[in-house]
């Protein structure tokens, strides 16, 4: 089938066997991959977003429960928008479940758990809005409470006032004062910890007032209008506290309703989470059989591929070698031919040698003119090596200016270390101002309080003079200081001095260098007059080269003769031909060449002509 073949259709051929292989091989991978991209796809589109959907909501609904622990315990209003905020992202997020669950088929239990969630946070929803409004009637409760105590006590402390000198109505007026500082101190307690029966003992020591106003009345005649209020106070502040209570009765039910609710969220959204866990678990336990059936199936075609490719190698390659063996034996012999060319070419450069002698007396011309060279470039050697010693002396003065320029770096650096111990007084003296002021305004208060009394006004300005004594000692010290970094300033005047005059050194340095280099310059110059003789010398040289020519006669002989041997190289490339293109019949090639009638052509030997030619026929098939 082969036979008489070109190497490009035998080639052809074979690998195309390995191109409808790899098609076979890429078509089922195409469809294995295809199959995964769709179940990936839905993976991404369908299962992905309904796990990410039922994170949402139980995340946000997490937060908001967090949101309004902070609301009912601390009562701001931040907490509350905090967690509508929260609810508001989980109620989008439910809705983007129910809208999920409609866009996929057969996905009934997804669309029941999502519209459960839906119907609770809206549940939820409502809920927290009550709680609003208890934790408003809270307040409003306890607003009427302590403004109805306040008033209380302010009518106590005028009762204190009036029965001075009365010890019975006195001593009731300060029971009167106690049960009410009670129930204040219950209510505030009661607010702190939420227990509503904190506050019903408030109420009940507020209802002790009345008996203790109607003992009032008969030991303090004359006092009826104080105790009427006393009576009305007191009868405020139980209004208030008990509808605290019950709000707080009512608060403490809802939340543990709201409780309930949120584990009714939390448990639909993870039923959606685990709906969509389930599913992508399916689709990624799928995918996997299928690539692994699909890896199975490439890993056997790809076997068989490698089969076939090692036996149209093994084929091939027998088939080729054979051929170019016997093409490469007569390109051996050919070899050895051009070698024995190369031996007569190297006779002919034994002639070219006797005319390097002749080169040899132009080369003495050369050398005097170089040793004229060598004279003038002694001078520059000497100029160079005093340019050395003034670069040495300006290297000198450059460490004279490092060494004076650290001197600076070190007086900066005590500068800067002056100022930032300055830096820290001048810190110590705003603390001292600080606590000074501090100190000012708790004088004040204490003043205040005490009224002529003052005792304790006393301890509080020795404390102020204190501070004022440590102000003054921070500031002589910071004085100090300063006076020190100018000290340290006019030392890095001097110093910058130095290194100016150092600068100068170099700077003289310099221009001596420079006049050294101008000499060099000079010595150049006569070295150009040397090159001049050089070139006479090398045109001496060109004439030598002329006899050196009359050799290139002989090395001609040698060239003909190798183009001879490159004929019978054409021929064998020929057979190589032959090989690749195929059994083509081709015409003969030219006769070599005739051999010039020169000595060394005649000295060479001539076996290439006996050397047996393969034919295409000879090389056989493969």
């Amino acid at each position: 089938m082969l036979k008489n073949r070109s190497l490009a259709a035998r080639l052809g051929m074979a690998f195309g066997s390995l191109v409808v292989l790899t098609l076979i091989l890429g078509l089922a991978a195409m469809g294995v991959m295809r199959s995964t991209s769709s179940k990936t796809t839905r993976l991404a589109k369908e299962q992905v977003p309904q796990v990410r959907t039922a994170s949402t909501v139980e995340a946000d609904t997490l937060h908001c429960l967090l949101a309004m622990r902070g609301f009912v315990m601390s009562e701001k209003e931040s907490y509350f928008e905090e967690g509508s905020k929260y609810l508001t992202d989980a109620g989008k997020a439910a809705d983007e479940a129910v809208k999920l669950a409609a866009s996929i088929k057969g996905a009934d239990a997804l669309k029941k758990s999502a519209v459960e969630v839906q119907t609770i946070l809206a549940t939820y929803t409502k809920m927290i809005g009550e709680t609003k409004a208890i934790i408003e009637g809270i307040q409003a409760g306890r607003k009427t409470a302590m403004d109805g105590i306040t008033t209380y006590l302010s009518q106590c402390q005028a009762l204190i006032g009036a029965t001075r000198g009365n010890a019975a109505a006195l001593d009731f007026a300060y029971q009167a004062q106690v049960l009410g500082i009670r129930a204040r101190s219950a209510a505030y307690e009661a607010r702190a910890t939420g227990d509503p029966t904190l506050i019903d003992k408030a109420v009940a020591d507020m209802g002790k007032i009345d008996g203790i106003a109607t003992q009032l009345a008969s030991a303090a005649p004359g006092n009826e209008d104080h105790i009427a209020s006393l009576r009305r106070d007191a009868k405020t502040a139980m209004a208030g506290l008990t509808a605290v209570s019950q709000q707080r009765v009512a608060l403490n039910e809802m939340n543990t309703r709201r409780a309930v609710v949120v584990d009714q969220v939390l448990a639909g959204a993870n039923a959606i989470a685990t709906t969509g866990f389930d599913s992508m678990t399916k689709s990624a336990t799928t995918t996997v059989s299928a690539l692994r059936v699909s890896a199975f199936a490439i890993s056997l075609a790809l076997l068989l591929a490698v089969a076939v490719g090692v036996a149209l190698a093994v084929t091939m390659s027998a088939g080729i070698s054979r051929p170019l063996a016997g093409a490469i034996v007569r390109l051996q012999t050919s070899s050895e031919e051009v070698s024995s060319a190369s031996t007569q070419m190297s006779e002919a450069s034994q002639s070219m040698a006797a005319g390097a002698s002749q080169q040899a007396s132009s080369l003495e011309e050369t050398s005097a003119s170089l040793e004229e060279m060598s004279a003038t470039t002694q001078q520059n050697a000497d100029n160079a090596k005093q340019a050395s010693h003034m670069a040495n002396e300006a290297r000198q003065a450059a460490e004279h200016g490092n060494a004076a320029m650290s001197q600076m770096v070190d007086v900066i650096g005590r500068i800067s270390r002056s100022a930032d111990e300055t830096a820290a007084i001048i810190k110590t003296i705003d603390e001292i101002a600080f606590q000074t002021n501090l100190l000012a305004l708790n004088a004040a208060v204490e003043a205040a309080r005490a009224g002529d009394a003052g005792k304790g006004f006393a301890v509080v300005a020795e404390e102020v003079r204190n501070l004022a004594q440590r102000s003054a000692d921070a500031a002589k010290n910071t004085a100090a200081l300063i006076d020190q970094s100018q000290v340290n300033a006019h030392e890095g005047v001097d110093t910058s001095r130095a290194v100016a005059e150092a600068l100068a050194q170099i700077a003289s340095s310099v221009t001596k260098v420079t006049d050294l280099v101008d000499e060099v310059a000079a010595a150049s110059r006569e070295q150009a007059i040397g090159i001049g003789q050089v070139n006479i010398a090398v045109s001496q040289m060109e004439q030598v080269t002329q006899s050196v020519a009359a050799g290139a006669e002989e090395t001609a002989s040698g060239s003909e003769e190798l183009s001879a041997q490159s004929h019978e190289l054409r021929e064998m490339v020929e057979t190589l031909v032959n090989v690749v293109e195929g059994g083509v019949t081709r015409a003969p090639s030219a006769p070599a060449p005739a051999r010039l009638s020169s000595p060394s052509a005649r000295r060479l030997p001539t076996p290439v002509a006996a050397v047996q030619r393969l034919t295409a026929s000879e090389l056989g098939d493969f």
